[in-house]
């Protein structure tokens, strides 16, 4: 009877280690998607990132452009802007 009952006492802790070995399995892989998909993310950012840099170097010349522009075709109607800005 002794035998018996460790017997399935070992059983139910063999049961309960498989079912947590489960469980770990599936969050290891989910952590790894997540990280595959975090990668992926990194190199948009950085591309944006980039791309942001790239904007703010050129800013001070846009609004100088704006001004000039809003400056020069303020007297105009909106048909005139229009036609002026190739639209």
């Amino acid at each position: 009877e002794v035998d018996k009952a460790e017997y399935a006492a070992s059983i139910r802790e063999i049961d309960a280690i498989k079912s947590e070995m489960e469980t770990v399995r599936t969050k290891v892989s989910r952590a790894e998607t997540l990280l595959q998909s975090l990668s992926v993310e990194q190199e948009r950012w950085e591309a944006s990132s980039q791309t942001f840099d790239e904007q703010m170097s050129t800013l001070l010349g846009d609004g100088l452009l704006a001004a000039a522009f809003a400056t020069y075709a303020g007297i105009f109607d909106h048909r005139t802007r229009k036609h002026l800005l190739g639209e």
